[in-house]
């Protein structure tokens, strides 16, 4: 198992169930699954995968599928549901040198990850990403991606917003929400071919799942939060897709998931 020394710069909650407060479905899982099965990899890396809620689903399925996130501590809980230790990879992707996992694998993954990098360090990323995999195979990339850039800009506030009220000033810090043209264009530069969106789904996020995850519904956080919320609504851009009850606000994100190909 290869180990490299990282900064755990996050307060970690190691019983962050990120498909919970994204509202990810059967739906998304499946036609991700499908797509896997017309690639038909024989190893699969789940990058950025935190505590392996992909990569134990993926295993289960028969995939030789191995682990790579830079908190170990997240590792533990993925060996805890079931991924063998060897197959954990305890690593920061942005430190990653080419020598120590170069073009290993058939399918590299990143699910909702991307948007916690720097922009500036979005196309590294994407560049470790193209290292690691063997010619001809694939790059996947589940994440929210925006139409716009309005939307973008709004949402990123907004998420913003949570984490500042919830103290985590680092994600405040590294987060970029980034347009869908914008991704493209970062791994055609990195040298993807083929690059194609192979499913659109939508995020249900909430006012009322940040409180319960990142202050157990602390009564003055949640309030400020939602207040916050509906004053932040009022400069919504028109093609955002959200739902108010007067106790709570339900926000919808575009999702997609870019396939590009190594040659």
């Amino acid at each position: 198992m290869l180990k490299q020394k990282v900064q755990n710069h996050q307060k970690l909650n190691l019983d962050y169930n990120q498909d919970y407060v994204n509202g990810i479905t059967k739906k998304d899982y499946g036609a991700l699954f499908n797509y896997v099965s017309s690639i038909k990899p024989e190893t699969i890396l789940d990058l950025c995968g935190g505590s392996g809620s992909l990569a134990v689903k993926l295993t289960e399925m028969g995939y030789d599928v191995y682990l790579l996130d830079h908190a170990g501590q997240l590792i533990e809980k993925a060996i805890q549901k079931g991924l063998a230790r060897e197959k954990a990879i305890t690593a920061d992707i942005l430190k990653l040198k080419n020598e120590s996992l170069g073009e290993n694998f058939d399918l590299v993954v990143m699910k909702s990850s991307s948007h916690e990098f720097p922009k500036d360090k979005r196309k590294l990323v994407d560049a470790t990403a193209f290292r690691l995999i063997k010619k001809g195979g694939y790059f996947i990339d589940w994440d929210a991606y925006f139409p716009t850039e309005d939307l973008s800009v709004w949402a990123t506030k907004w998420i913003n917003l949570k984490d500042e009220i919830a103290g985590l000033s680092d994600l405040v810090k590294n987060r970029s929400l980034v347009i869908e043209s914008e991704a493209i264009a970062n791994l055609k530069d990195v040298g993807f071919h083929d690059i194609r969106v192979v499913y659109r789904g939508l995020y249900t996020l909430s006012v009322k799942k940040f409180a319960e995850v990142d202050w157990d519904f602390d009564k003055k956080k949640t309030e400020e939060f939602y207040k916050k919320t509906i004053q932040l609504l009022q400069s919504a851009p028109n093609d955002l897709a959200y739902s108010t009850t007067g106790v709570d606000v339900e926000v919808k994100f575009p999702i997609i998931y870019l396939s590009a190909k190594k040659n």
